[in-house]
């Protein structure tokens, strides 16, 4: 921001101090509020580990058939579908995601489905953030692009480890080009210095 590039959005997978950092930028260096997406994969991942692949409760289930549908929404009239679906399932299992089980002394106590009210809070708490993009076209639903780009980037200096420090700047200044302009020849780079 400080080198002139304006903020518009941000996509995280909402790890604690990213969501904090986000908070904390200034009003200054942006127009209004600034969208903030939560990735749909992370989300749907981190659900699905909560719930696992064969739940066996009943609400458990149907947590799950919700949580597949997150990544399917296209449009407004079909978060408002999921935000409705949601809320039935809320009024039809609070009583199971509220669910207490006290040790034999009475003395504490724990939620008996805490997985299941952990995935179950995560769409609940979060749902203003899970479909930011259908608001800011020019945001995207998810981290997988730039997720793939440092694994390729990873895996790239791997097969070059030992580079000087001199030497790996200027492989990714390269690596960032080449990506950025895949269709540049050397002849073209010899040919104008770029």
């Amino acid at each position: 921001m400080k080198h002139g590039y304006s903020l518009k959005g941000v996509v995280s997978d909402w790890k604690g101090s990213i969501v904090a950092a986000v908070k904390e930028i200034p009003v200054k260096y942006f127009e209004g509020n600034l969208p903030h997406q939560r990735c749909l994969v992370h989300t749907q991942l981190q659900c699905q580990t909560f719930l696992t692949q064969r739940p066996k409760t009943d609400a458990g289930r149907n947590l799950l058939e919700l949580v597949h549908l997150l990544n399917q929404v296209k449009n407004i009239h079909h978060r408002n579908i999921l935000f409705l679906w949601l809320s039935r399932f809320e009024e039809r299992f609070i009583p199971v995601i509220k669910e207490r089980t006290y040790s034999e002394d009475k003395k504490s106590w724990w939620y008996t489905h805490k997985y299941l009210r952990r995935a179950f809070l995560i769409l609940k708490n979060n749902w203003d953030h899970l479909f930011t993009y259908l608001d800011y076209p020019f945001l995207v639903k998810d981290t997988n692009r730039l997720e793939g780009l440092f694994s390729q980037l990873d895996n790239s200096l791997g097969r070059h480890r030992g580079l000087s420090r001199k030497n790996r700047a200027n492989f990714l200044y390269w690596f960032f080009f080449l990506k950025r302009f895949p269709n540049t020849k050397l002849s073209d780079i010899r040919k104008h210095r770029i």
